[in-house]
C-alpha cells in the first residue's frame, strides 16, 4: 500500500509476509529480527507493518556487516596432514 506522507513522496508499506519475499526468508526471520528491533516495524490490530524504506536500510545494514566480516578475515592457511587442505579461521558473525 502506497501512501503520501506529508509531501514526501510515496511511502510503501509491507506485511510480514512481503518482508519475507523481499528478503527472501521464511517469516519467522522477518519476526525475529522485529521482535529483537533489529528491523523497525509496527504493529497494527494482528498485523505487523514494515516500511520498505526500513527494510531497505536493514538489508544495506546487513550487507555491509557480513562484507566487513569476510573482509577481517585472517587468511592463515595451515595445511592437514595428508593432502594439502587449507582451513580458513573465519570469525564468528553476530546475528
Amino acid at each position: 500500500m502506497r501512501r503520501d506522507i506529508a509531501g514526501t513522496g510515496t511511502m510503501k508499506t509491507l506485511s510480514r509476509a512481503e518482508a519475507a519475499a523481499f528478503l527472501k526468508c521464511d517469516e519467522d526471520t522477518v519476526s525475529r529480527y522485529v521482535n529483537t528491533g533489529e528491523l523497525p516495524a509496527a504493529k497494527i490490530g494482528r498485523a505487523i507493518v514494515i516500511m520498505e524504506d526500513d527494510l531497505t536500510t536493514f538489508l544495506v545494514g546487513k550487507i555491509k556487516q557480513r562484507t566487513e566480516a569476510r573482509r577481517s578475515i585472517d587468511f592463515n592457511p595451515t595445511p592437514r596432514r595428508g593432502r594439502r587442505r587449507f582451513v580458513l579461521n573465519l570469525p564468528e558473525v553476530a546475528r
